[in-house]
């Protein structure tokens, strides 16, 4: 299990999930996350939930903010967007549930992956709690 969030100084033991091994995320980590270098944060805690994680490689999503939305970069965006979406169709991913950090992302994935995705806070607390 990951354990980054201790070094982050967050107390997570306290929380609690639906996540078990049947509750498979495919998750893709928004690119600020990794320049500030707390992307595995979000992962620790999910997998401290109980969630089966498989998260993405690729650095971006092509959405970048507004820029995948401005029509003079939107092709530059879908091309960016399709390597997310190449890794979120293969076997082991294309029937996890889609969380993405960044609602740019967020937006990018259900437009190119055509079903929608979820935030990692919408996934630990339900809408109906929220």
């Amino acid at each position: 299990m990951c354990m980054d969030w201790i070094e982050n100084g967050a107390d997570i033991s306290g929380l609690s999930g639906s996540g078990n091994d049947t509750d498979r995320v495919a998750y893709h980590n928004h690119c600020q996350q990794r320049t500030l270098g707390v992307d595995r944060h979000t992962e620790a805690v999910l997998d401290h939930l109980g969630y089966d994680v498989l998260t993405s490689d690729v650095e971006c999503c092509g959405m970048a903010g507004s820029f995948g939305y401005k029509s003079e970069y939107y092709e530059l965006s879908v091309a960016v967007g399709n390597e997310l979406v190449d890794q979120f169709t293969t076997p082991d991913a294309r029937d996890r549930t889609v969380v993405a950090s960044g609602t740019s992302c967020l937006d990018q994935l259900d437009s190119l992956l055509g079903r929608s995705s979820t935030h990692p806070i919408e996934l630990i607390v339900p809408q109906s709690s929220l």
